[in-house]
């Protein structure tokens, strides 16, 4: 693995709302696990927070 992968990312899910308008929603925060067991190919990311702090 690259240095990336020790990398935590911030995940967002995009909607559409009751009017249509686009809007998104934080997931959490991503840290990579490794590759998949079943396909090489793929990367496996575990959740490692469900918020954080905005200052």
């Amino acid at each position: 693995m690259s240095k990336e992968a020790d990398q935590k990312r911030a995940v967002f899910a995009k909607y559409k709302d009751n009017l249509g308008n686009n809007r998104y929603r934080f997931i959490g925060i991503f840290k990579c696990s490794g590759l998949a067991a079943v396909d090489s190919t793929s990367i496996r990311y575990q959740r490692i927070k469900k918020q954080i702090s905005i200052l």
